[in-house]
């Protein structure tokens, strides 16, 4: 008979060292086939750390919808006393986050506050009273959303985590111009921009930046705003801060448009096009062209707009022919990958039908009773001798050396010596 796990062309072994290798699409065809394999011999244990590696698997292959298809099986598998990997709720959330399902979210937060605060790394639970908030935010109740993010502030400066304490803070700091509390959003946004330059990451200081800039524009601090947004730019790296440097050149244009200041502000954005390189979100390049397009309308001056627009839509036709390229391109791996989950699955289940044919053999190959060689009969009473040596009569013998069952009956013949 065949091994049982010998028949699986994944096993969790197998998985696991994909998974070391960050060799997405691989681990993608390996745990969709495992899934499909999924047999009473696998644990759950063993299946809910399958689903979890699709899940990232999907999610960082930027396929959304087969991300949510392995999470909603992880979570209907989970079993009650069993707690949830943190990871999957988080990425959960964010997936829900996304397709704006915000019920779907809450009721995931209650399977994650029966574990929070728990004795677990400090950034499970900042993750999950971010969460929080960020609902009772979408549903515009923004006191009980600063109550949460400040709970979760918290536990990062506690626990020294300061990328997440710096977006925790950004994201408060926003809460607090929605609540009106101008100062304390100036103040705390203030200093996770401070935090924010020791991160490492131009991304994050960028959203900081311009979070604080746009806090003191709306406190009426412009010249503060104005000021702070030039000596960024005089002190920041024109060639490796690009994308910083074109945010904040956004927001300085901003401010001198509403000191009505427009030609300083033409100026700064045009010297500026040459930082507007492609490997700058294109989001922000799109900005920065309608904002200089604008500019130049509202001064009057609409050929050169019209110029500025042209550059424009040849900049964005070539991009959008670029991203089609990629989307096709992408589009073509994801066929690949789904072709190779797709022959997985079939092996798997291929396996699956031979492991339990094979044990249908097994069992009827053991029922299986048969006559063969030389039979030794008794010429006079017909009896036959069996291996242990004993005579017995004919009905014995075949029944127990076949599966025939014998029937009473008399033939013609005797029939005729009786009657």
């Amino acid at each position: 008979m065949i091994n049982e796990k010998s028949t699986y062309s994944y096993s969790l072994k197998n998985i696991r060292l994909i998974a070391n290798k960050n060799l997405s699409e691989e681990l993608l065809v390996a745990c969709s086939a495992f899934i499909t394999e999924n047999d009473s011999h696998l644990s759950v244990t063993d299946n809910l750390e399958v689903l979890l590696y699709a899940m990232n698997a999907s999610s960082f292959l930027n396929l959304s919808e087969e991300a949510l298809k392995f999470a909603e099986m992880y979570f209907e598998l989970l079993p009650s006393d069993i707690a949830a990997e943190t990871s999957a709720l988080l990425l959960y959330s964010s997936l829900l986050f996304k397709n704006g399902e915000y019920i779907k979210v809450e009721k995931l937060l209650e399977i994650w506050k029966l574990q929070a605060f728990t004795g677990g790394p400090p950034q499970d639970d900042c993750n999950f009273l971010n969460v929080s908030a960020s609902c009772f935010s979408m549903k515009k109740n923004f006191i009980k959303a600063a109550e949460y993010m400040e709970q979760a502030l918290i536990l990062a400066q506690e626990s020294k985590l300061t990328t997440l304490s710096v977006r925790i803070s950004v994201n408060l700091g926003a809460i607090f111009n929605y609540l009106n509390k101008k100062e304390e959003a100036l103040c705390i946004l203030e200093d996770a921009y401070i935090q924010s330059l020791s991160c490492d990451s131009l991304s994050l200081t960028g959203h900081a930046l311009g979070t604080l800039i746009s806090s003191l524009v709306n406190s009426d601090k412009i010249d503060r705003a104005e000021l702070l947004a030039r000596d960024v730019l005089q002190n920041s790296n024109q060639q490796s801060q690009k994308e910083l440097r074109v945010s904040v050149i956004l927001q300085l244009a901003k401010i001198l448009q509403n000191k009505d200041n427009l030609d300083e502000a033409i100026l700064i954005m045009e010297q500026s096009l040459p930082e507007l390189v492609d490997e700058i979100d294109w989001q922000l390049i799109e900005l920065f062209y309608n904002r200089l397009i604008d500019l130049h309308e509202k001064n009057c001056n609409f050929k050169k707009a019209y110029e500025i627009l042209q550059v424009f839509k040849n900049r964005s036709d070539s991009v959008l022919s670029t991203q089609s390229e990629e989307h096709l391109i992408n589009t073509k791996k994801m066929m690949d990958i789904s072709a190779k989950t797709r022959q997985a699955e079939l092996l798997s289940i291929k396996n699956v039908e031979l492991k339990k044919s094979n044990t249908s053999l097994h069992l009827a190959l053991e029922k299986v009773k048969s006559l063969s060689g030389i039979i030794p009969v008794c010429s006079y009473c017909k009896k036959m001798r069996n291996d242990e040596g004993y005579w017995n009569s004919l009905e014995i013998y075949l029944s127990n050396h076949s599966e025939a069952h014998l029937s009473q009956s008399i033939c013609p013949d005797c029939k005729k010596k009786i009657t």
